[in-house]
C-alpha cells in the first residue's frame, strides 16, 4: 500500500536484499521504501514536479548491521545501523537519495520483547530503529545540452578507498543526446586518521559529475549495464547499434608527500570502446543485461561473456562476447585491451509478432503445429510440443503491402485439409493460398510415420509403435522426422494463387479504376476517399473455415458467407476457388463458422448473437430443430446450446485473473450465493471446444479481466469455470493443441502481441 494511481519503477536494496523500494506515478512521484519482509512501509517521499521515470538502488554503495546485534546500553555512540544509496532519473533530471537507519536515543529507544522459552520468560531490550530518506539533485555541465533526457543509468562498483577501505561506486547515465555522463555520490564521513565512532559509512544525498563522454553514441541510448568483476559496459542505442566499453578505475583522490608536491591531472577517459555490432533496421535494442553466471574461471583465456537482448521488434538475442584480459583485483587493474583482442557474435534466441495477434490455426494432420497472423504482417508456425517458432513469413511484401498496389492487413488463417498450405484472408476480399516447403516435409514426415505406424499394427510389433515419435523439424533433407531447428528466414515460401471472394459489379471496378486525382476532390479530412474506404471495408474477409469434404465457407464484412469448393487433386489453379453457394440472412458478419462432421450443414454465428445453420451445398437456412442431433466436426460459436454457461460470469472481484485457478472454492461460494450473473455483450471473445468433445475454453475482455475460462462441454447455465490470467488486453483467438496425448490451450492476446501456451491438468 502506499501508491494510490500505480508503480512505475521497483528496485531491491544491493547486497541484502533487505528493503524495496517503489516509484509511484502521482504528479509529485513519491519515493516509497519497504521492508518487505514484513511487508509494512518504513519511509517515503516525494521527488518532486519532475519527469521521474526509473529508480534503482546502488548495489555497490551501502553499509549496515544488524540492529539487534548493537548493544543497547552504548546507543548514543551508535546513532547510525545502516545508510543505502538510491538513484532516480527520467528526464531533464538525476536525483541522488541516501536512506539512512537512526537508533533512537534516551529510555524511550528500549523495547522491552517478552518471548517464552520452556517454562521461563526472559525480558529482552532491542533498540527502535527510524528511517530518514533524504535527496539532491546531481550536477550537470553548464554545457550540456538544454534537450537532453536522462533515458537510462546503471551503477558500476570502483576499487574500495585504500585509505579507509570504504566502499566507492559511480553511476553511468545515457541521454538522448547520445552521451553519458558519469557522477559519484560523496561520504559523509572524517578523513583517514580521524577516530570513526560509527558502525557504518555514510553519504551525502547528492552527486558530484566526475566526467562526461561525448557522442558515445550518435542517437539516445535506451539501456546500460554492467558486468560485476569484468569492468565492462554494453550500451544499446536507437540506431540499433550494441556497444562494448572497458572501464578504467576511478583513482582515488591521493594526498601529496609535501606542500610543493602537486597533484597530476588524469588525462585517461573513464571509458574505453571495444567493440560495436548493428542489428539489422528497423530492430533496436530496447533492453540489455548481462549473465553474471556466464563468467567461467577456469577458462580465463578465452572467455565467452553472454548478455541478453530484448528488441523492439519482440526478438530477444544472445551476445556472446570474448574477454582475453583476466579479471584482476581493482587496485592492480591492467590496462584495456585493444580492439583486436575482443570479439562478438550475435545469435537469435527468440522471435515474435510485434503486432496485434490475431488469429489462431491448429494444423488438421500435426495437431502440435500451429499457425498465428498478426498486424505485422507476418504468419508464423509454432511447435507447441518443443514451444518454439519454426517458421516466420511476411505475407505484407508478396501481397504488395509495402508498395501500396495490395494488403498487408490479413484477419485469418486456415491450413489446407491436407495441411501442405496455408490460406489467408486480407482486407481487400482475397484469398490468398501460400505453400512452404517445411510444411512439405513435415506432412511427408507424417505419413511415413502413420504408414509405418499402421504396418507394425499389422505385423504385432507394438513395442517398437510405443518407442517411435515424430520430431517437427525445419530440415528439408531429413527423411526420417528428427530434424533441427535451423534459420527460420531459410525456409521458402510462395504464393500459390489470389483470388477475390466476391465479383466485383461494374460501379466497384468504375470506382477502383479511377485515377487517384479524380478521388481528391472528394476526399475528406482524413485523407482516403470515403466511397472507396467503404467498398474496401466491406469486402473484406473476416473468417474461414474448412470441411471435411475440401468445401470453404468464408465469411465477408458485407454480412455474406461464401461457400467455396476447394481441391486441388486433378484440377487446375483456376478452379480451386469455385463459388458453389452464398449464404444471406446475417444482420452482421459471421465471426465463428463450423460444419458437420459430413460436411453438409453448416453453422455460423455473428456479432448480434445470432446463430443461423446453412445447407452448405445450396447456401439455403435450415432449420434450427432439423440439427439439433448434429454432430460437429469444431465448436467455435460463442452461442447455442451447448455453450450457454460461457456466457455467464461469476462477479465477486477484479482479483480473479490473477488467482490462476486456485479459488475455484471461492468461485463455488460466489455461484451458492447469488454472484452468477449475466454477462454484457463483448464480454466472451471467442471459445473452442477440445477435440475430443470434453472441454471448453473461452477468451473473456470485460467480465474478469482478459482471462482464460475452462469449462466442461457441454456447459449448462450453472457451469463454473477455471479462471486463469495472464494476457494483458482482450483475448482474440483460442484453440487447443495436442502431441503425444498432452493437451494444451493456446490464446492470442492481441494488442498484447503474445501468445500464451496452457498446459491443460486433470483435477485431483
Amino acid at each position: 500500500s502506499g501508491a494510490t494511481r500505480g508503480i512505475c519503477s521497483l528496485s531491491f536494496s544491493g547486497g541484502d536484499g533487505r528493503f524495496l523500494v517503489a516509484m509511484a506515478i502521482d504528479e509529485s512521484h513519491s519515493l516509497m521504501v519497504y521492508d518487505w519482509r514484513v511487508a509494512s512501509l518504513i519511509v517515503s517521499a516525494k521527488v518532486g514536479q519532475l519527469d521521474a521515470q526509473q529508480v534503482l538502488f546502488n548495489k555497490y554503495l551501502y553499509s549496515s548491521v544488524n540492529p539487534s546485534s548493537i548493544d543497547s546500553t552504548d546507543v548514543e555512540s551508535s546513532q547510525s545501523c545502516c545508510c543505502y544509496t538510491i538513484v532516480t532519473y527520467g528526464g531533464k533530471h538525476i536525483k541522488f537519495w541516501t536512506l539512512t537507519g537512526l537508533i533512537s536515543e534516551g529510555k524511550n529507544a528500549l523495547e522491552e520483547i517478552s518471548s517464552f522459552k520452556g517454562r521461563k520468560l526472559k525480558q529482552q531490550q532491542k533498540p527502535l530503529c527510524r528511517y530518514i530518506l533524504e535527496g539532491g539533485v546531481g550536477a550537470t555541465p553548464s554545457t550540456a545540452s538544454s534537450t537532453d533526457l536522462m533515458t537510462c543509468a546503471v551503477c558500476v562498483q570502483d576499487a574500495n578507498d585504500a585509505a579507509t577501505g570504504r566502499p566507492r561506486s559511480r553511476v553511468f547515465g545515457g541521454t538522448s543526446g547520445g552521451s553519458i555522463y558519469i557522477w559519484q555520490q560523496p561520504d559523509d564521513n572524517p578523513p583517514a586518521g580521524v577516530k570513526f565512532l560509527s558502525t557504518i559509512w555514510r553519504w551525502m544525498p547528492k552527486g558530484r559529475l566526475m566526467s562526461v563522454v561525448t557522442d558515445a553514441h550518435d542517437s539516445p541510448l535506451l539501456d546500460l549495464d554492467y558486468l560485476d568483476g569484468r569492468w565492462t559496459l554494453i550500451s544499446s542505442s536507437a540506431d540499433g547499434i550494441v556497444s562494448v566499453w572497458n572501464i578504467r578505475e576511478s583513482q582515488p583522490n591521493k594526498i601529496p608527500d609535501s606542500a610543493k608536491q602537486k597533484m597530476e591531472p588524469q588525462l585517461s577517459l573513464p571509458l574505453v570502446h571495444v567493440l560495436s555490432i548493428e542489428l539489422q533496421k528497423p530492430d533496436y535494442a530496447r533492453s540489455i543485461c548481462w549473465r553474471n553466471d556466464s563468467v567461467d574461471a577456469g577458462n580465463e583465456s578465452n572467455l565467452s561473456i553472454l548478455a541478453v537482448l530484448g528488441t523492439v521488434e519482440n526478438n530477444i538475442y544472445l551476445l556472446h562476447y570474448r574477454d582475453p584480459i583476466q579479471s584482476s583485483p581493482y587496485s592492480e587493474r591492467t590496462p584495456a585491451p585493444s580492439p583486436q583482442a575482443a570479439s562478438a557474435s550475435m545469435s537469435l534466441l527468440h522471435c515474435s509478432h510485434n503486432g496485434k495477434v490475431k488469429r489462431l490455426a491448429v494444423h488438421p494432420l500435426i495437431t502440435s503445429l500451429f499457425a498465428s497472423i498478426s498486424a505485422d504482417g507476418s504468419v508464423r508456425l509454432w511447435d507447441s510440443l518443443s514451444m518454439r517458432q519454426l517458421s516466420v513469413f511476411s505475407f505484407a511484401a508478396v501481397l504488395g503491402g509495402e508498395s501500396g498496389s495490395g494488403s498487408k492487413n490479413a484477419n485469418c488463417v486456415a491450413f489446407t485439409p491436407d495441411g501442405r498450405m496455408l490460406v489467408i484472408g486480407d482486407d481487400l476480399g482475397q484469398l490468398c493460398l501460400f505453400e512452404c516447403d517445411f510444411l512439405h516435409n513435415s506432412v511427408d514426415a507424417h505419413r511415413r510415420r502413420e504408414t509405418r505406424k499402421s504396418k507394425q499394427k499389422r505385423s504385432g510389433d507394438r513395442r517398437r509403435q510405443r518407442s517411435e515419435k515424430l520430431v517437427i523439424s525445419t530440415d528439408s533433407d531429413s527423411d526420417s522426422g528428427d530434424f533441427g531447428l535451423s534459420d527460420l528466414l531459410q525456409h521458402n515460401w510462395s504464393l500459390v494463387t489470389k483470388r477475390s471472394v466476391a465479383p466485383q459489379t461494374q460501379s466497384q471496378q468504375g470506382v477502383l479504376k479511377q485515377p487517384q486525382e479524380q478521388l481528391s476532390g472528394r476526399k475528406q479530412r482524413g485523407g482516403s476517399s470515403p466511397r472507396r474506404s467503404e467498398l474496401d471495408r466491406k469486402r473484406a474477409v473476416m473468417e474461414i473455415k474448412f470441411s471435411s469434404t475440401s468445401s470453404l465457407a468464408v465469411s465477408c464484412r458485407d454480412n455474406l458467407i461464401h461457400i467455396i469448393d476447394f481441391s486441388l487433386a486433378g484440377k487446375q489453379e483456376a478452379a480451386r476457388f469455385k463459388r458453389v453457394a452464398v449464404c444471406r440472412g446475417h444482420n452482421s458478419f459471421a465471426r465463428s463458422l463450423d460444419f458437420s462432421r459430413d460436411g453438409l450443414v453448416l453453422q455460423s454465428s455473428d456479432g448480434a448473437k445470432e446463430l443461423f445453420f446453412w445447407d452448405a451445398q445450396s447456401g439455403q437456412r435450415v432449420n434450427a430443430a432439423a440439427v439439433r442431433d448434429e454432430l460437429w466436426e469444431s465448436w467455435t460459436s460463442i452461442v447455442g446450446w451447448p455453450v450457454m454457461g460461457a456466457l455467464n460470469t461469476i462477479n465477486f472481484g477484479a482479483d480473479v485473473a490473477g488467482n490462476s485457478g486456485k479459488n475455484n472454492s471461492a468461485l463455488e461460494d460466489a455461484a451458492s450465493n447469488g454472484g452468477v450473473v449475466a454477462v454484457s455483450a463483448g464480454d466472451v471473445n471467442c471459445v473452442c471446444r477440445s477435440p475430443d468433445g470434453t472441454l471448453l475454453a473461452v477468451g473473456s475482455s470485460q467480465t474478469v479481466k482478459h482471462t482464460i475460462k475452462l469449462f466442461n462441454f457441454p456447459c449448462p447455465v450453472d457451469a463454473i469455470p477455471s479462471v486463469f490470467g495472464g494476457h494483458t488486453s482482450p483475448v482474440i483467438d483460442i484453440a487447443f493443441v495436442s502431441s503425444h496425448d498432452a493437451l494444451s490451450v493456446i490464446s492470442a492476446g492481441g494488442n498484447d502481441c503474445c501468445i500464451f501456451q496452457w498446459a491443460v491438468v486433470p483435477k485431483r
